[in-house]
């Protein structure tokens, strides 16, 4: 027991500095949410940060052009440098301090085969919530004014967005919530369980469609012995110890989404989830990212057919 405490002790205080910096940088609740006079000193260092890079694009564009930028121009522009900043260059400067400053250390990998079967998968099964969460009342009028009015600014800026996204919280969470602080060594998608014992001639044993399709997906694999909750996390092709990392990925990525439409934070639990099991599964934190790109622009899609009758 006392070898296992380090670990848990530092699993503990990477997950309260990880929990600390979002909510000072990421997180925006509904003001209703706080308590009289909070929202001022809860936004004070993002806006700070954000006033100090929308100053530096007003000279800079300034310089470059002899003119202003324009409002909804600067907005997001200053939206992608700061999530650069906060998502990109901050936790990869920390995961260098930490002596873990290789992108492989946090995930940046070419995904496994897995990963590009997990991703189509994941996009099918996506596709019917997403139709739900667009067709919410307040989901299309909290974007469909920025899409409209520079739709390349607003695609470039949230695609910004996504990729600082996730490399924050299914690459370097996931790495800090692991054991050893880093990401799991690249595991190939291929079957572990022996074969079904073959039936008569041109008999299939019942099942064996079943659970070819499982190892297919990556599920179903070899438990080696182990029972309970690691017996689970084998047979669904997790490391060991990845518990701990799902549970905070999981957590931080619905916190971020707290505050926007009832649909999408409902659906950011879940998706969380499987966000952090496609990234650990895949063995690349690319993989809940290039989904989320696929599911973002089929969003886009419906908002811009339905904006119309929405008025």
């Amino acid at each position: 027991m006392n070898r296992d405490r380090p670990g848990v002790a530092r699993i503990a205080l990477s997950a309260a500095a990880l929990m600390l910096y979002t909510c000072l940088f990421l997180v925006v609740p509904p003001r209703e949410a706080l308590p009289d006079g909070w929202a001022d000193g809860w936004w004070t260092p993002r806006k700070a940060l954000f006033d100090w890079i929308g100053d530096g694009i007003d000279r800079a564009t300034a310089r470059w052009t002899g003119s202003a930028p324009v409002p909804a121009v600067k907005r997001h522009a200053a939206n992608a440098v700061y999530f650069t900043l906060i998502m990109t260059v901050a936790p990869a400067g920390v995961m260098m301090l930490l002596r873990r400053g290789r992108p492989s250390d946090y995930g940046t990998r070419r995904p496994n085969r897995q990963g590009w079967r997990l991703l189509i998968v994941g996009y099918a099964v996506a596709l019917p919530f997403l139709i739900w969460m667009v067709a919410s009342p307040s989901f299309i009028p909290y974007y469909i004014r920025d899409l409209r009015a520079s739709p390349t600014t607003f695609l470039t800026s949230y695609t910004v967005m996504m990729f600082g996204e996730h490399l924050y919280l299914h690459g370097v969470v996931l790495a800090l919530s692991c054991p050893g602080g880093r990401w799991p060594e690249p595991r190939l998608a291929c079957p572990t369980q022996p074969a079904p014992p073959e039936g008569r001639a041109g008999h299939t044993p019942t099942g064996r469609g079943a659970l070819a399709l499982l190892r297919w997906l990556g599920f179903a694999q070899a438990r080696d012995g182990a029972r309970g909750w690691c017996g689970v996390t084998r047979w669904l092709g997790l490391p060991d110890g990845a518990t701990a990392a799902l549970l905070m990925s999981t957590f931080l990525f619905g916190l971020v989404h707290w505050g926007k439409d009832p649909r999408e934070f409902l659906l950011s639990v879940p998706g969380g989830l499987a966000s952090a099991y496609l990234a650990l599964r895949g063995g690349s934190w690319l993989v809940p990212f290039l989904l989320h790109l696929a599911t973002a622009g089929t969003a886009c899609l419906l908002m811009l057919s339905a904006a119309p009758a929405a008025g």
